[in-house]
């Protein structure tokens, strides 16, 4: 197995080390998460293709350490799925020198993952390489900048204003033609940053990515790359103090 490929599963959903404790499971070679931020700020669910792995789900209690362990190990790994009837305790994880165990969690103490009722979105916009490379540079150029507000501009532009969106404060702000806002009633909805920022981050590579935004202030952020992975994530909104 690829560890790149499982590496790249794995931060998907761990979203910069927000989400920790999932259950994954393998079905018919497809490797797929539900998951919810300790916060409960985001959720979403991952799904990896060709993945030559046991068959069954597995509880992954600290994906942090989980990520180290498969950090020290080479770039062909061999992963084996330890137990009996799909019950697995354990994996075990080794390339030609290093062999690492890897405990596994009861099913039972990973957190539900409510489901996502049938939603409007009154806007929706592409997300392009050129945008996303453009918001995380913009992050990085601000220390203020723990929210990014999406501002209706007309009836077919937006701006993105990361950092304060208020006039007294510095931010950067990137404006955005939009192919949808349909009955949207709010001016601005504000997400936070560094989630956005390292969901971009997992999901570089993508060949699609499209978000979508309610009324209600939920935002569904898709991406996807053709027999290889989709991704989708759902931000609730936040409240940014003037």
């Amino acid at each position: 197995m690829e560890k790149d490929k499982l590496v790249n599963f794995i931060k998907r959903y761990n979203i910069g080390g927000i989400v920790n404790t999932v259950r994954i499971t393998n079905s018919n070679n497809t490797l797929s998460t539900k998951f919810i931020g300790e916060d409960r700020s985001v959720l979403g669910q991952v799904n990896s293709y060709d993945f030559k792995l046991a068959k069954g789900a597995f509880g992954i209690y600290d994906t942090d350490q989980f990520l180290k362990m498969l950090g020290v190990l080479d770039s062909d790994i061999e992963v084996q799925a330890v137990g009996e009837n799909e019950n697995f305790t354990k994996l075990v994880l080794s390339d030609s020198k290093i062999k690492a165990n890897f405990l596994l969690c009861d099913l039972s103490i990973v957190p539900d993952v409510p489901d996502i009722k049938q939603l409007e979105f009154g806007l929706s916009f592409n997300l392009t390489s050129e945008f996303c490379n453009s918001f995380i540079k913009s992050y990085s150029a601000l220390t203020d900048n723990e929210f990014f507000t999406v501002a209706t501009l007309s009836s077919d532009q937006v701006a993105i204003i990361i950092g304060p969106h208020n006039n007294y404060s510095m931010n950067l702000k990137i404006t955005i033609e939009v192919s949808e806002i349909e009955d949207f009633l709010m001016d601005t909805v504000t997400f936070r940053a560094s989630t956005f920022k390292d969901i971009i981050l997992a999901n570089r590579d993508f060949e699609n990515s499209k978000i979508e935004i309610s009324e209600q202030g939920l935002a569904k952020v898709v991406f996807n790359k053709s027999s290889d992975y989709d991704s989708v994530y759902y931000l609730v909104a936040e409240q940014q103090s003037d």
